[in-house]
């Protein structure tokens, strides 16, 4: 059995709720878009309103959205699924 340190944590902060889904479920629900539509990077940053190198890393899970490209991502995903 593992013995675990209550000082070591793994997330250093609880990222903040955006619209009531966390910055790991924007970024999730963005990559699970990505993966059904064929659309080249720089199509979809513009679409979107980001820059091509933050969606790139969003799509890597290098980064999370912070609270501004969070509600851009969402805009997008509930404009997308209008149409």
């Amino acid at each position: 059995m593992k013995r675990h340190r209550q000082w070591h944590n793994d997330i250093k902060y609880t990222p903040r709720s955006y619209d009531n889904l966390l910055p790991y479920d924007i970024s999730e629900l963005l990559i699970a878009h990505r993966c059904k539509i064929k659309m080249s990077d720089e199509v979809l940053a513009d679409k979107i309103g980001i820059y091509t190198w933050q969606l790139k890393a969003l799509l890597e899970r290098r980064i999370l959205p912070n609270e501004s490209e969070c509600k851009l991502i969402i805009n997008f995903l509930r404009e997308v699924e209008r149409c």
